[in-house]
């Protein structure tokens, strides 16, 4: 997987962007379900404390298939 850094300081390069329903459309869930599969992983994500590829690791374990691709980088397009 490739690493995706992304920087954005008072809303310069994105406003108000959220990839969550396109990531949720090509896995074939709801958002709902996107966020019960991410749990707490995904606030760690927002922390800082784990990285995108530790994230879809744990979401594949509750979601049941593995994810190969690294969601947030594919679909992200301010």
């Amino acid at each position: 997987m490739e690493t995706l850094y992304v920087f954005d300081m008072g809303g310069v390069l994105s406003c108000d962007f959220n990839d969550i329903p396109v990531i949720s459309d090509y896995l074939e869930i709801t958002e709902e379900n996107f966020f019960i599969y991410a749990g707490e992983n995904f606030r760690k994500l927002l922390d800082g404390k784990i990285n995108s590829n530790e994230f879809w690791v744990r979401f594949s374990l509750r979601y049941g298939r593995k994810v190969e691709e690294e969601l947030f980088g594919k679909f992200f397009n301010p």
